[in-house]
């Protein structure tokens, strides 16, 4: 049995929305789908349109990018719980720059971008910590990106 809190969120969906206070996490979760994903099953595809940011309560998810060599693939990085995906539907971007799969079976809570400006509009303060926080997670891999191409050169 899965242990709830008294927001209604279970232990691993309130961790993977550990960056909110309670009440705001558990006002967020009215807006999120649950969704699994078994290994090899992927989340979205690089150049695929945007539609979806996902919140990863359990498992582990690889983001790669395909090479000049069809079907070859570099891993770009790994995802564990509590790490978000396709973050940039939030800020209008309209492609994914990369293919998202699970390694192992996966949950993930999804907030789709139509859900978004529904919360937007119902709860403006939770939609800019929202953007805030993923501002901040763009922001620190963009950082590790430069501090592997610098190891690189």
């Amino acid at each position: 049995m899965k242990e709830r809190s008294e927001t209604g969120l279970e232990a691993a969906e309130r961790r993977a929305l550990a960056f909110l206070d309670d009440a705001d996490a558990a006002r967020l979760r009215g807006y999120l789908h649950a969704l699994t994903l078994k290994p090899g099953e992927t989340l979205n595809r690089e150049g695929e349109a945007m539609r979806r940011t996902a919140f990863l309560v359990e498992g582990r998810l690889a983001v790669k990018k395909e090479t000049a060599f069809s079907g070859k693939y570099i891993l770009l990085g790994l995802l564990e719980s509590g790490a978000v995906a396709g973050e940039g539907v939030l800020a209008g971007r309209e492609r994914h720059g990369a293919t998202v799969e699970a390694m192992e079976e996966c949950r993930l809570l999804i907030l789709t971008g139509e859900d978004f400006a529904r919360l937007a509009d119902d709860h403006p303060r939770l939609a800019v910590q929202l953007l805030r926080r993923l501002l901040l997670v763009a922001g620190l891999r963009l950082g590790r990106a430069g501090e592997r191409l610098v190891r690189l050169l």
